[in-house]
């Protein structure tokens, strides 16, 4: 149920490969999980740094993702220095599972040299 509640609507009812796929790699790094959960919550807070950050950043973020939201994405976008950010309609967590294709085309753009 996890994993489910972090995809899109579109994708938790259109796309049960993507669901089995993404389940399948949680459950394949389970053993894992709390050595995963205990990284992150001792990660140290560098958005400090964030205004240091000369490179252009493209942003992905899904519209439905609860965990790495829009506001999210913005607010980090405000402290970078030239910062894009993309947001996939409809879309969760797991952006590059759910719209592949779109996702692409946002990297696609992202890594296209400057004209």
């Amino acid at each position: 149920p996890t994993v489910r509640n972090m995809f899109g609507a579109a994708a938790r009812d259109g796309r049960p490969e993507a669901l089995a796929q993404v389940g399948a790699e949680q459950i394949a790094n389970a053993p894992r999980a709390a050595e995963v959960m205990k990284a992150y919550e001792s990660r140290p807070n560098l958005s400090d740094i964030l205004s240091g950050v000369r490179c252009s950043v493209t942003l992905i973020v899904g519209e439905e993702d609860r965990t790495c939201d829009l506001a999210g994405a913005e607010a980090m976008a405000a402290r970078l220095a030239d910062a894009r950010v993309v947001v996939l309609p409809g879309c969760g967590h797991y952006y590059a599972v759910e719209q592949p294709e779109e996702t692409a085309a946002a990297l696609r753009l992202a890594l296209a040299p400057a004209r």
